[in-house]
């Protein structure tokens, strides 16, 4: 069970409207090692556990993924509020749009082969 407690647990600020930033910000949203996908790893782990402590521990985790989850979704719509539409075109449009999208396969093969 969930309660939503509508007073967000940190405020969350932004100087200007970014596309930019909100673009990058948008994998962390939802990309395959963002807030959401960590909170739905946390569930099933926790509800394929039969110890009843560490059930309970990956669950709590989950929901806190769940608020973190929240927080970018906040951020990303302060980025994103009053963002002349001409703003938002240039960043679909242009190289650093289509390199954030993934569209420079030399890029991807070369971050990919970077020994981090």
């Amino acid at each position: 069970m969930f309660l939503h407690n509508k007073r967000m647990q940190y405020t969350v600020r932004v100087d200007r409207p970014d596309p930019i930033f909100a673009k990058l910000l948008l994998d962390q949203f939802g990309g395959p090692n963002g807030e959401l996908a960590a909170a739905m790893r946390y569930f099933t782990q926790g509800w394929a556990e039969s110890d009843v402590p560490r059930r309970d521990m990956l669950l709590d985790i989950a929901t806190e993924e769940l608020s973190h989850l929240e927080m970018v979704a906040q951020t990303l719509t302060m980025l994103l509020k009053g963002s002349p539409s001409a703003m938002v075109d240039e960043v679909e449009g242009n190289y650093l749009g289509n390199l954030l999208d993934g569209k420079h396969e030399r890029y991807v093969e070369l971050s990919m082969m970077s020994g981090q």
